[in-house]
């Protein structure tokens, strides 16, 4: 058949009568077809082939392409989508894929909602109840599933013909097998981009979901090496029961693609996680080996899945193409492949989490669990994972290689690392004891008690009660609890909640002292305490606790000490550094960086202290900041295996870097990327996705205040219907980016409109810190728009109750430079004088003459002394300042502030070109800046000066430009 006569006109009657067909089992069709009669009996043409294409879909993969016959009846109809054609309230672009029952069109909203692009999900032509349901259980599913590694759901709905549809992240990537090759990645950076994936499925199968159809199609890797799952369209909810499936050529039944499908799949039986992770496994072999896991003779379906089922897939590296690449899988590759790729599912791994774990253990060097238990396989593993110390060691060393005789000493190490590996396994089985029990209780409430799963932290609170119940049945065995323990406190900790991980905690780190436990272990236990006493703001005991790791077991030099000493260390310095201690935060942080040189370079483990030492600069020498905080997010990449709150906090680091740099756009890039990071894996309303959203916005408003504004109040909105009402520390935070957007752009208007903090509400030290961006942020917006006395106090009380007095830290150099500004708007330059002094003399200290916060104390020192009749000092201030090299800005407007008090101090001093010389040289970078902005309008009166203005009289200056210059 080659077209479809009238179809377009006649396709509401036709969408019905589908709807009805396709509701009969398959062989009940002709007979319905034949039964029709009266108007409906001219469409039985119509409904026959589409009822013919509609059998031959086996599959609902978006990425496959659409059989000859069925693309022919599609063109003809005249109904398929057409690029500029409007969906709901989506526009269509191109078309980027279609499969068996579906479409997916590259789209943008066009409503005024929200401007993105998205990646909308439509059926083919022929639609009906089948795909109306699949396509609402994917909505379903995906809602349920925030992820990092996920693609995310934005919308759903039907259009005006009643198509439904939804759009989700449109990801600019390419299938994971084509990324490997075109880039020729190494097994181990394979492995990396697996692990992601990895660590989506595990995350679905926490929330009771199979995948069903993982394949390198449904795996994108984008240029930033991240990867992102798609397509849960055939996906399966476990408290639905086992997903059950019917014959290949069946309707609507078995929605796989076979290369990938597992033995259970192909039978037809009913299906669990472990099907995901035979999958898994296939795609891991092709992605390792190079070559799929069954070589057919006849490239026949039907001998595909006679392989799948019945025969044994060769061991990978002797599938493997090359020489170097057989040696890369012999021996741990190829027997976690082989497991996963086990014919019966309690062969298999238990779980995704088990399988991805064996990798990175082999990644480590670390006995595998894949591979036979013996003391000679343990014994070689000890060795790959001291090559140094072995090729150091002494001819008897070299025998025991070799199979000779074993001195006492070697016979003691070869003893410990046998245990230590057994010690491993059991472990490994205890928490996976821990997890079974919870995913089974899970799944009670999930079919008893569905509600109870709705609530906040429901998963995490099932898990602490099987922590509880487990605990006698592991008295006996201190690893096994220590194990459990450990996973339940780091879990804990994850969903931030801080009080409950430390009391976890604080057993797990005394059981590890009672029982001698690896140095290693107790000192990671240190660290993760450090950090949860970090979390709850108990600053002193975070350091104590650290410091306390780091003198650990001192004499232990081994590499997973050595490694952990690095985290720990990694961790103090950045803690000495957010306190001020900055000599001695540099010492702790170069000793990190040393460890993680010399013992985690082939893990690329030196993410961790670059990060820390990035931040130690940063604000100080904001080039060397950006150099190491640029190293770290390569090495963190190649890493490859960092959990979300890793990389969302290096992309913020990076951000502020970028920023401090003058590298705006970059720097957007970045926040936008870390606030994507913080909503996948906490929730949009989330306190630490709305912080993110107000570092994101920040960098925007740099750009163009007023599309920072239109996000803010879209922002607003959002909160609001996604929670109901807004918290009160969101909305401080949102009403802190207001203000700043305003600032930035001279909108004075604007800034009248929104009430300064009210004191009232600034009752305690903790409120003035949760309202500190917010202090800040309107006080500086005050200082413009002639407020500036009215915002003194809050300044006082933030500065009265920050932590740590006066110390050299971002944050307070910050509140310091502001209520310079503010005390110089308000007409009180002797005070102005005092603090940007004591400012800039911090900032000597510390050795951060190269920052714009040292340029602008300098020209407020400036500024205050010439107001204040001190033309010695001021003449002082801008010799200092004359030849330092200009340092970037985060905006325009920042650094014409402080040029343009530079100026007005000079033109108070009698310098009048020099004045009018600065003031030109700014004004043509306020071109974004409001008609009715005092900077712009102080920048146009100083750049008209001319000698004739010279006045070394000081007290001209009156009025408003006592209060900065402010016109």
């Amino acid at each position: 058949m080659s077209r479809l006569p009238g179809l377009a006109q006649h396709w509401a009657i036709v969408s019905r009568l589908l709807d009805e067909a396709l509701a009969l089992p398959a062989e009940a069709r002709a007979a319905w077809l034949d039964a029709l009669e009266g108007d409906a009996r001219q469409h039985r043409e119509t409904l026959m082939a589409l009822l013919k294409t509609q059998a031959g879909l086996d599959t609902d993969d978006f990425l496959e392409t659409l059989p000859p016959g069925g693309a022919a009846i599609l063109g003809a109809s005249g109904l398929e989508p057409r690029a500029g054609e409007q969906i709901g309230p989506y526009r269509l672009i191109r078309e980027l894929g279609r499969g068996g029952m579906a479409l997916v069109w590259l789209a943008e909203r066009n409503d005024g909602v929200a401007a993105r692009r998205v990646a909308l999900k439509l059926p083919r032509l022929a639609w009906g109840q089948a795909f109306s349901e699949r396509l609402a259980r994917e909505r379903e599913i995906l809602a349920g599933l925030e992820h990092e590694h996920i693609a995310r759901l934005y919308d759903a709905g039907t259009d005006s013909q009643g198509r439904p549809f939804i759009s989700m992240q449109y990801v600019e990537g390419e299938p994971i097998d084509a990324y490997c090759r075109r880039h020729a990645l190494s097994p181990a950076e394979r492995i990396g981009l697996l692990l992601q994936a990895m660590s989506a499925v595990a995350h679905a199968h926490g929330r009771l979901v199979v995948h069903r159809d993982l394949k390198p199609g449904n795996v994108l890797v984008d240029d930033q090496r991240r990867v992102t799952l798609l397509d849960f369209g055939v996906a399966k909810l476990l408290d639905d029961g086992l997903a059950g499936s019917t014959a290949l050529t069946q309707l609507s039944g078995r929605a796989l693609t076979p290369d990938y499908a597992s033995p259970e799949q192909i039978r037809g039986e009913p299906l669990g996680t472990a099907s995901d992770v035979y999958s898994l496994g296939v795609l891991a072999y092709e992605l390792l080996a190079g070559t799929k896991p069954y070589r057919l003779t006849r490239g026949t379906a039907a001998e595909l899945e006679e392989a799948i089922t019945t025969a044994d897939p060769p061991r990978a590296s002797d599938a493997a193409a090359t020489p170097l690449l057989k040696k890369a899988l012999r021996g741990d590759l190829d027997a976690i492949l082989s497991r996963a790729l086990k014919k019966e599912v309690a062969d298999r791994y238990p779980s995704v989490d088990a399988f991805a774990q064996d990798l990175q253990r082999h990644l480590r060097g670390e006995p595998v669990l894949a591979r036979p238990d013996s003391r000679a396989y343990r014994l070689a593993k000890f060795v790959g994972r001291h090559r140094l110390a072995v090729a150091l060691g002494s001819a008897a060393t070299l025998s025991l290689l070799a199979g000779g005789v074993l001195t006492a000493w070697q016979a003691h190490q070869a003893r410990e690392q046998e245990q230590r590996a057994s010690a491993e396994v059991l472990r490994q089985r205890a928490t996976q004891d821990l997890y079974i029990e919870t995913l089974s209780r899970l799944s009670v409430l999930a079919a008893e008690e569905p509600q109870a799963l709705t609530r906040p932290g429901a998963v995490t609170s099932v898990l602490l009660e099987k922590l509880h119940a487990l605990a006698p049945s592991v008295a006996d065995r201190p690893d096994a609890r220590g194990a459990q323990l450990e996973a339940v406190m780091v879990q804990l900790n994850y969903d931030h909640r801080f009080k409950e991980s430390l009391a976890v905690g604080q057993e797990y780190l005394a059981l590890l002292k009672e029982h001698g436990a690896p140095p290693s272990q107790v000192i990671n236990a240190f660290a993760s305490l450090g950090r949860t006493l970090f979390q709850l703001g108990r600053l002193d005991e975070s350091e104590a606790m650290r410091r306390a790791g780091l003198a650990w077991m001192p004499d232990a030099h081994d590499r997973e000490t050595e490694l952990l000493r690095m985290t720990i260390a990694a961790d103090l310095g950045g803690l000495l550094t957010n306190r001020g201690r900055r000599e001695e935060a540099l010492s702790v942080l170069t000793q990190a960086d040393q460890l993680a040189t010399k013992y985690g370079g082939a893990q690329h483990l030196r993410y961790e202290s670059l990060m820390r030492l990035g931040m130690f600069y940063l604000g100080f020498d904001d080039t060397r900041a950006l150099q190491l905080l640029r190293q770290a997010r390569v090495e963190l990449r190649a890493n490859g295996a960092a959990d979300e709150d890793t990389v969302a906090q290096m992309e913020w680091q990076l951000g502020d870097a970028l920023l401090a740099n003058g590298l705006t756009s970059e720097a957007e890039a970045a926040m936008q990327a870390s606030l994507a990071s913080y909503r996948r894996a906490y929730g949009r309303e989330s306190r630490s996705a709305v912080r993110a959203f107000g570092r994101s916005v920040a960098v925007t408003a740099r750009l163009d205040p007023a599309r920072a504004e239109t996000l803010i109040a879209e922002e607003r909105e959002a909160l609001v219907r996604q929670s109901g009402a807004l918290s009160v520390q969101s909305d401080g935070l949102l009403r802190a980016r207001e203000f700043e957007a305003a600032w930035l752009s001279g909108d004075v208007k604007k800034s009248h409109s929104f009430a300064l903090p009210d004191e009232s509400a600034l009752k305690s030290p903790a409120a003035v810190r949760e309202n500190e961006a917010l202090i800040l942020l309107a006080a500086q917006a005050a200082v413009q728009d002639g407020r500036a006395q009215a915002a003194q106090r809050p300044l006082e009380l933030l500065l009265t109750h920050w932590p740590d007095g006066h110390t050299p830290k971002r944050t307070r150099l910050r509140m310091e430079q502001v209520m310079a500004e503010a005390q110089l708007a308000a007409g009180a330059p002797a005070d102005a004088q005092r603090t940007a002094q004591v400012l800039a003399t911090m900032i000597e200290t510390a050795h951060g003459t190269a920052s714009p916060s040292y340029r602008a104390a300098l020209s407020v020192v400036a500024l205050a002394a010439a107001q204040a009749g001190d033309s010695k000092a001021a003449s002082q201030a801008l010799a200092v300042i004359a030849p330092l090299p200009r340092p970037p800005f985060p905006s325009a407007a920042e650094r014409a502030d402080t040029e343009l008090r530079r100026a007005e101090a000079l033109r108070l001093l009698g310098r009048a070109e020099e004045a009018a010389a600065i003031a030109r040289e700014v004004l043509p970078t306020l071109r974004a800046q409001d008609p009715l902005s005092p900077r712009l309008a102080l920048a146009r009166r100083l750049g008209a000066l001319s000698r004739s203005d010279a006045s070394p009289d000081v007290s001209r200056s009156t009025g408003q430009d006592k209060r900065g210059g402010a016109t």
